[in-house]
């Protein structure tokens, strides 16, 4: 069953690296030195070429729990 979770983007920091990355788009190119290859392998599988939304967040304690238990298929709602 998919799930919903819900990300803060406040701030200004926030705001724009929303519009850079969830908004604008990414290549695999522009983030394939950030991912695995398996990860990178996997983009290219499902993007093919197409541009895709991408986000990250810093390793802290919160967000690498939030990350560790979304699966393929969720839904990320930013506020």
């Amino acid at each position: 069953m998919r799930q919903i979770f819900f990300v803060p983007a406040s701030g200004p920091e926030a705001a724009q690296h929303f519009r850079d990355t969830i908004v604008a788009k990414r290549n695999l190119s522009d983030v394939a030195s950030l991912v695995t290859p398996k990860d990178a392998q996997e983009l290219r599988r499902i993007f093919k070429t197409e541009p895709f939304a991408v986000c990250g967040a810093r390793p802290v304690r919160s967000s690498t729990r939030l990350w560790g238990i979304m699966q393929p298929g969720d839904y990320i709602l930013f506020y």
